[in-house]
Formats: structure tokens, sequence, C-alpha cells
């Protein structure tokens, strides 16, 4: 036996084996030898170990294996793929007819039993192959990820490991379902691909991973767009490098106020909001539950860039550099490390990094590897529910409504992404399109990070195709949490939740008699609670300014809606063009 590079067949590596050989002999019996042999050994299909040559063959223990099918198991290591029953069946017939003359010779068997073996079909309890490969590739972008957690200084395949994994297998079945069947979530077409990553919120555990749609049946870990890939995560990073330092660093409230205004980069470029409109003065709740660009910059400036970056950096990412885009989501990620950021929010704090693998027990059996990263310290239970609590709108009232989850409280936020300006130019994009839909949330028992979108920029996600996102979100959120209590977020003894008049700038205390519609629930760090109570001169001004800002937006609306439809004249004319 060896487990050298069997293409190097040079007297260097014969001296190798012998060398490996007499250490072998010092250190073990025979016995342990054999078993090691037994469990390492190489038997095609990318199996190893005789014990997993039986299950992956015939589907049972290496024990339970009659004398036909133990002849062929123990004939294949001399030239594994070419006796292999499925590819070479007449080959493996015949080493497997030659094991058993040979154990007739031996007197390991009789006459009658040696013949009576060889009569057997050498398709005989063979495993179809449908269900040979259903079991080889089960899970694959899970397996890939486990793979991926292994130590380099073992070999998955040949070195006896037993792997314990954090799997689901009815979210991991439902996830991959979702993804490559319309009976969930409906797709637009097979072009469309997506990732999605689901873990355990308290302990980083990834119970389900989905990789992509549609991958040919011809391909085995083939590229995952759950853990490989690198799009711009939009506004779903808002949380973690803006109102995330914010809470954390400058100890602001949920009603601190941010213009939402005209506004530029530090290096003078224009920052524009998703509907290139303005909302003046708002609150920090409102900018983020509407995915305000210029308010979120405008965080980022007052925290800065180093504090941001090592906020960020806390919840598993790690940026050398740090820049004002990345308020707006210009950085790059995926489902994987959105999950782990945002499992943050709604563990206390608490980031764990995400993981498949919990413990491994090497070959000897009794030695054991514990693979699960110990929780750290991301920010104060404070900022973690603060933000939770802001993020709950997202879903009720903000840009996340179709990600919602009926009983359950859930968090979560929503990122698009543009295409550049040379893509516009070629392709001739119409209004509103994307090119990533991003949506990350989480109960306290489950997060969920999800990205759609696709690899050609030919294509694009139009407005009801970036709710996709939230649709998979919701639907997976669900399921795994039917039948399960999910608690709601806990607010620590320091916040403080306080009627605040709407509009107030600064932001003041309701009078008793204020109307419910002009009242805001607004959560506050102990010791920094509005003294102030609005007046009733106060609470006049504030609902005629509202009166006010509801008639532009009122015109505003109206005149946009102009715009759209003739807008959509010359989307008609685009089309046909392309056609």
């Amino acid at each position: 036996m060896s487990y050298l590079d069997y293409t190097n067949k040079t007297l260097a590596r014969k001296a190798q084996e012998a060398y490996l050989a007499l250490q072998l002999e010092e250190k073990y019996s025979k016995h342990d030898i054999i078993e090691i042999y037994v469990n390492k050994v190489y038997m095609s299909d990318r199996v190893h170990g005789m014990e997993t040559a039986a299950e992956h063959y015939f589907g049972k223990n290496l024990k339970d294996l009659n004398l036909s099918e133990t002849a062929l198991i123990a004939g294949m290591p001399q030239s594994p793929n070419n006796y292999n029953p499925y590819d070479y069946p007449d080959l493996a017939k015949k080493r497997r007819d030659l094991v058993l003359k040979n154990m007739y010779n031996h007197d390991k068997i009789t006459k009658q039993e040696m013949e009576e073996a060889q009569s057997h079909p050498i398709s005989k309890g063979l495993r179809s192959k449908e269900d040979r490969e259903d079991k080889t590739y089960k899970y694959d972008a899970y397996v890939t990820q486990v793979l991926n957690e292994i130590p380099e200084e073992y070999d998955v395949y040949s070195d006896g490991l037993t792997i314990y994994t954090a799997l689901d297998q009815d979210a991991q079945q439902y996830t991959e379902k979702m993804l490559n069947t319309n009976d969930i979530v409906q797709f637009s077409d097979d072009k469309m691909q997506a990732g999605i990553v689901l873990q355990d919120t308290t302990n980083g555990r990834v119970q389900a991973i989905g990789g992509s749609r549609n991958q040919a049946e011809n391909v085995t870990r083939g590229y995952n767009y759950a853990t490989q890939l690198k799009r711009q995560v939009g506004s779903t990073m808002k949380p973690i490098a803006d109102y995330g330092p914010a809470f954390e660093y400058l100890n602001w409230s949920t009603a601190q106020i941010l213009d939402d205004e005209p506004y530029t980069y530090s290096g003078g470029n224009k920052i524009n909001n998703w509907d290139f409109g303005y909302k003046g003065p708002i609150t920090l709740r409102q900018a983020l539950y509407q995915s305000r660009n210029i308010p979120a910059l405008k965080t980022l400036q007052a925290v800065g860039l180093d504090k941001a970056k090592a906020f960020t950096n806390g919840l598993g990412f790690n940026y050398k550099d740090f820049y004002e885009s990345y308020a707006i989501g210009a950085n790059e990620s995926n489902p994987l490390q959105m999950a782990g950021a945002y499992a943050a929010f709604g563990n206390q704090g608490m980031y764990t990094k995400p993981h498949t693998v919990t413990k491994i027990v090497l070959s000897d059996g009794s030695t054991t590897m514990d693979m699960e990263p110990k929780s750290e310290v991301a920010m104060k239970e404070s900022t973690a529910y603060m933000v939770s609590d802001v993020l709950k709108d997202v879903l009720s009232v903000g840009t996340g409504t179709s990600a919602a989850v009926p009983g359950v409280p859930v968090a979560g936020k929503t990122g698009t992404t543009n295409f550049d300006e040379a893509a516009q130019n070629k392709y001739l994009y119409p209004n509103g399109a994307a090119r990533d839909a991003w949506f990350a949330g989480y109960s306290t028992n489950y997060t969920i990070a999800v990205w759609t979108g696709y690899d050609s920029l030919k294509n694009y996600l139009s407005a009801d195709e970036q709710k996709i996102s939230q649709r998979m979100f919701s639907s997976l959120m669900s399921h795994v949490s039917a039948n399960k209590e999910t608690a709601d977020f806990k607010a620590p003894s320091n916040v403080v939740s306080v009627p605040i008049l709407k509009g107030s700038n600064p932001p003041v205390r309701a009078g008793s008699g204020t109307p419910s519609s002009q009242v805001s629930m607004e959560l506050f760090l102990a010791g920094t609670v509005p003294s102030k109570a609005a007046s009733s001169t106060t609470e006049k001004k504030t609902k005629e300014d509202d009166k006010s800002k509801e008639e532009a937006e009122a015109a505003k609306k109206k005149a946009e809606e102009g715009k759209e439809k003739s807008g959509r004249g010359k989307e008609k004319t685009r089309r046909s063009r392309k056609k």
C-alpha cells in the first residue's frame, strides 16, 4: 500500500516507501497496519476506505456484506477505477472471481462457497446509479463548505476522520427545493442565481446552505454563491458600517435627526438617494427603515472611518482600508459573511464566526478536535438592541415588507446595487433596474442572508424581482420557525423607550394629550432622554410642517407618475429595439 504521490514512479519514492514501511512496523502491529489500510485505501468514485465503499456500492455496513460482495470490495484496491463494478463490470467480475479462488486455495472458504459466490451476477446487490449519486453528491453546497473548514494537515478522504456538522437536513432540503423549483418562490427565469445561508443566531452554527440554482447534474463542488460570491452588498451594510457604530460610539438615539438634503462625499462627488429625492430632517429610525443614502453617509462621517472600520471588522470582516462609499455598501461580501455579521445584532452583540463543522474525531476514535469558534463581544447590548428595534420596522413599514414572517419577531435589511455607467450606457437598463438584491435578517433563533442576481451584465433585476430575496428569507424563516417558540428581542436595562413628538427638531417628548398618530416611540440610552416636553404651540407647528411635507410629497409623487408614464413609452421602444 502507498499514500505517496502515485504519479511519482522514481527510486526516491521507493526509498521513501521502504523507510515509511519500517517506521510503521516499529510503531504499529500488523493488525493496526491492516486497519489503517482498510480505512484509508482508495476505492474509486472519490471513495476512501472499505467501510465507506460498502455503503457506497451496496448500501450496507462492511460486516453485513455477503461473500460475493466482500470479495468484490477486497479486490478493488489493486486498480480501483478499473475494477469499478459500475464502469467495468466484466473486469470487476474477473477480479472478484480471482479473489474467491485465492480464498479457496488458502482454505478460507469451501469449493461450494467459491462456486456459489462466483455464480452471482456482478450487478446483484449494487445500488442504483440514481441512489448512489444522490448519496454521493447530496447537499453539495453544504459539503463544499464542510471541506473548506477541515484543517489543511488532514486529508478528509483518507485519514479516517469522523466529522460532526450542524446540518439541519430538513432545512437543507427545503432550501434546495426553494432554489431549484418554483414551488416555494417564483423565479423569473433559469438564469437568475441565488445564494442563501441559514445559521443559528446564538452560536454561529450554519444549518443550511443554498449555493446556486440549476447546477448541472455532472457538476460537483461547483461555484457557491453563498460562500464564494464577491458582489457589492448595497444597503445591507448600513446597520454594520453606519448606524451600529453611531449607537456604539456616539450614544445616538433612534430619534437622532439627520438632514436628508443634496450632499456630496468628502471628495466632492455627489451622492444620491435611490429615488433621487430628499426628505429633509428625519429621524435615524426613518433614515434606516426607508434606506436613505445621504443620512447613512452623514452618519458614517460623524462616526469616523477608523471607528466604523473597527466596528465592521468586529463582525467578521477584515478591512485594512475603509472608504466613505462603504456607507451605502460599495464593499463586497457573500451571504455567509453577512449572516455572521447580522447574527451578532440578534445575539445581544456577541459575534460567532459562521461554521458548519462542530467537531472532528480522528481515526483512533478517541482524539477529538473541538471546531466551535469562540464567541466574542462585538458591540454593547444596547447597540444590538437599538439596531434590531429599527430593523423590525424595515419589515413592517420600510423597504422589506415582503420579508415579513407572520407571528415571528424578525429584524432585517434590504440591499440593492446599481450598474456602473459603462454598463448602463451599453445595455440601456430601465429606471429602477438593479444588479444585485440582498436581504439579511434574523430572529432570536435563526439568521438568514440571501443574495439574488445574474452573472451576465445583460440581465437585470426589475423592481418586483428585487423582492425575490425577501420572499426567500420569509419562506425559509417561516419554515424553520414553525412549531418553535421565538422570543422577541429583549431590551437591556440601560435602554429607555420614550414617546417623541413626530417631526420635532430637536426631539421633544410628546405631551400627554398628543394624538397617537403624532407620536413615535424612540429609544435612548439612560441619561440621554430629552427632558423637554412638547408645548401645544410646538405640536401645532409640527402638524403644520407635516401637512406641508405631505402636500410636497404628494405633488412630487404626481410629477414622478407623469414621468413614469412617459418613461414606459420610451422603455417599450428600447425593448422593441433589443428584440
